[in-house]
């Protein structure tokens, strides 16, 4: 599906369920950092009680859910603006938009991985590791969130070079 590398206001079309509820993260185009180009998407960390809050990576402007079966894998570059790296944070595939209160997320399959303070890290999950039975991959929700109870470095970070690769 190609590489975003969230160069212009136009890279936020495939950022979905964000409208500034306790269940999302604030996000824009940001010049602070970036890992290739200019710039990058910045995820501004809410302040404001939210526990698991989400950023969802629609499959384009127009197509909320990605079809995972031609894909490979999945990857990203997270910069955590941090001096503490940050454990619980994950990568979700599943086949429900939002996780609001009462509605837990069904058939989600979660990888927690490791966010390294103050340096670039490349995030990647294999296509072939999600092994949730009842997984929908051809109408798969992509997300980032935060995976722990234990929330308490509320630092921003950013996201490039966003890509859901083919299968070769």
């Amino acid at each position: 599906e190609g590489t975003n590398s969230f160069e212009t206001a136009d890279n936020l079309a495939i950022i979905g369920n964000n409208a500034g509820d306790l269940w999302t993260w604030p996000v824009s185009i940001s010049g602070d950092k970036a890992k290739t180009g200019n710039s990058s998407l910045k995820v501004t960390v809410r302040q404001d009680g939210a526990v698991w809050p989400n950023v969802v990576f629609k499959a384009s402007a127009d197509k909320d859910t990605h079809d995972l079966t031609k894909a490979s894998y999945i990857s990203f570059w997270v910069y955590f603006d941090s001096e503490t790296d940050y454990a619980d944070f994950a990568i979700k595939v599943c086949n429900m938009a939002n996780n609001n209160e009462g509605t837990a997320e069904q058939h989600t399959f979660l990888k927690k991985v490791t966010a390294k303070a103050g340096e670039w890290t490349e995030f990647r999950l294999s296509i072939d590791e999600i092994n949730v039975a009842d997984l929908d991959l051809a109408n798969a929700y992509v997300k980032i969130g935060n995976a722990g109870s234990g929330y308490t470095d509320r630092s921003n970070f950013y996201i490039d070079d966003f890509v859901v690769a083919a299968k070769a």
